[in-house]
């Protein structure tokens, strides 16, 4: 069965929207000017208010920024466009009431409270800190490969510099790092390694630029605090760890290289560790920028920029796993994604000819990876997580591309008839990408700490589409059952990711709120005190994995292997039944490629 086959039968996307739309010159006369920004971009653009403080360590402002507190508060940090928090704003704009009858008590942190001072005096054994560092090596470094893992497991090993401040820094946050990746239920080991690492942190510690410290501050504001649910408080670390590399000239060649030979006083290795350390650092920041809705730190992919991409090849007698494939294919994005949000940061809706030559130069971005980016079955083990990251992200850039256009639409109050047909093919793209990214993620996750924790997100990044468009078109019946089908797939799956998330039930409780809602809200549109009915035909999966086209036996699906079912989490005979639809895709380019 192809995966076209597959998106068919689980939900019926929109209508030929992705093959309307070329980047070409007759999407001009369409942009938002002749269009939506008269009312829907204008309240888009007002969704943020300029505020003087915001407190990060209440956890509902946190949150806020998260959209995990269903909160709309005025006082938190700044988010935008691309931000979740955004299309929850428009949410609370189409239904005020749900704000106020939220059953959702305060969200629990994964951030310990208890008494923290006493925190970095806890022993933990060597053996159980060993154990962390094997995690961090086999879950995080296939991600961000900027720790030089030979050198860091010797000097592990050796104790003989654990005072020294830059290294007591880097060894603790690998070890929390490592924490987190290696517990299937998170333990608060992670925060008693995160309170060593903030202690050995001071100003003075700046003034003497080390790299140990940028990749610590990298690990720091790029995913722990992140995962702690201070999200502006990790996009100050990073920031800081920015102008701490661009210091220490990371971002540049060296003097030998531009004369083209050998680094002669460089250990074996270090100049590719500093690459990678360079580029894993720009791709953190960009990927934490996306998810507020911020421009990224300045102009990682200027002229001012000259240092190479990571090499391929290991290096000298000092080899080094071969994570850069990945690493080159997640800058590569990030140098558009960079694009896209420093437009959006300008404007909360680009124009739809620019969103049209943006999409187009990600779809051939993602048709130049190498095949072991693309098919699991050529992608070696140690890259599974990052190939599905990679691909998340990529969905997940052209879906915000379009969805500002959608979240415009509702606020304007239009109805889809009264649309372009240009903004109508943009709303339609938007939702077959939420769909595509949706079934995508049930396919490619893995039972992985780090890999949960990235699906959860983008899960919640495609939910918003449906969601916003159960309150924004509560009147048609036919398309309410697809996105029905969608939040209900959304939330099949988060459940079976709460082992592997601490946000996943969170996320999932605030999904269900908004489902629940949406559903009240057509009930009472409909005239009826029930919840409206589901109109979309439900199918078994066992027999539609059973059964292809035709009612043919099917022993996989395209692109995987034969075994692919019993080795994932994906096991169809104890999958519910779904609300869907069979579907013509029209003329339109279809999502998947069989």
């Amino acid at each position: 069965m192809s995966r076209k086959d597959l998106i068919e039968m689980i939900l019926r996307t929109s209508s030929p929207a992705l093959g309307n739309l070329r980047a070409d010159s007759t999407a001009t006369a369409h942009s938002p000017g002749a269009g939506l920004p008269s009312d829907g971009s204008l309240v888009l653009e007002q969704l943020n208010t300029n505020t003087t403080e915001y407190d990060e360590q209440t956890d509902d402002v946190a949150d806020d920024v998260n959209a995990l507190s269903m909160s709309t508060s005025r006082h938190s940090s700044y988010v935008g466009s691309s931000s979740i928090s955004a299309a929850l704003k428009v949410i609370a704009i189409l239904c005020p009431d749900i704000m106020k009858h939220s059953s959702l008590t305060a969200p629990n942190s994964p951030f310990d409270k208890s008494d923290r001072s006493s925190m970095a005096q806890t022993n933990i054994s060597r053996e159980l800190e060993a154990s962390y560092v094997d995690a961090y090596f086999a879950h995080v470094h296939d991600i961000v490969p900027m720790v030089h893992e030979a050198r860091f497991r010797q000097r592990f090993q050796s104790r003989d510099m654990e005072q020294e401040p830059s290294w007591g820094v880097l060894r603790n946050m690998v070890l929390a790092m490592g924490s987190i990746a290696g517990e299937t239920v998170p333990e608060s080991n992670h925060a008693i390694f995160y309170q060593r690492a903030k202690s050995m942190l001071s100003f003075d510690l700046f003034g003497s630029g080390k790299l140990e410290v940028v990749q610590a501050l990298a690990l720091m504001g790029g995913f722990y605090l992140h995962y702690c649910n201070r999200p502006n408080m990790a996009s100050a670390i990073l920031g800081a760890a920015l102008r701490m590399a661009y210091a220490l000239g990371l971002h540049r060649k060296s003097p030998s290289e531009l004369l083209g030979e050998r680094p002669l006083q460089l250990p074996a290795g270090e100049l590719e560790t500093k690459r990678r350390t360079w580029w894993s650092l720009v791709c953190l920041d960009i990927w934490g920028s996306t998810t507020l809705g911020r421009p990224s730190m300045g102009d990682c992919f200027g002229p001012a920029i000259s240092i190479h991409m990571p090499l391929f090849s290991d290096f000298e007698n000092h080899p080094v796993t071969d994570q850069a494939p990945a690493l080159v294919a997640f800058t590569q994005f990030c140098s558009i994604s960079a694009q896209i949000q420093h437009k959006l940061a300008s404007k909360p809706i680009l124009g739809l000819a620019e969103a049209a030559l943006f999409d187009h130069r990600l779809q051939e971005q993602y048709a130049s990876l190498p095949d072991l980016l693309r098919s699991p079955n050529r992608c070696p083990q140690n890259l599974l997580v990052p190939r599905a990251i990679i691909k998340w992200q990529y969905q997940n850039a052209r879906l915000l591309l379009h969805r500002p256009i959608l979240l415009a639409a509702a606020l304007s109050y239009k109805s889809p008839a009264e649309l372009s047909s240009a903004e109508q093919d943009s709303v339609a793209a938007c939702r077959a990408l939420a769909a595509d990214s949706i079934v995508d993620i049930a396919c490619d996750w893995q039972q992985d700490p780090m890999c949960g924790w990235h699906a959860v997100w983008y899960l919640f990044q495609a939910s918003m589409v449906p969601l916003v468009s159960l309150f924004y078109e509560y009147f048609n019946a036919t398309e309410c059952g697809k996105w029905h089908g969608q939040i209900e797939m959304v939330l099949r799956l988060l459940q079976s990711m709460e082992l592997w998330s601490p946000m996943a039930k969170r996320t999932r409780d605030v999904i269900v709120e908004l489902h629940q809602s949406s559903m009240q809200m057509q009930a009472r549109q409909s005239g009826s005190g029930e919840e409206a009915p589901n109109p979309v035909m439900r199918m078994d999966m066992q027999q539609m994995w059973q059964q292809g086209p035709g009612g043919q036996q099917m022993g996989g699906i395209s692109g995987f292997d034969d075994n692919w079912a019993s080795n994932t989490w994906f096991n169809w005979s104890e999958w519910p039944s779904f609300p869907m639809e069979g579907a013509d895709l029209g003329s339109g380019q279809p999502l998947f490629q069989g």
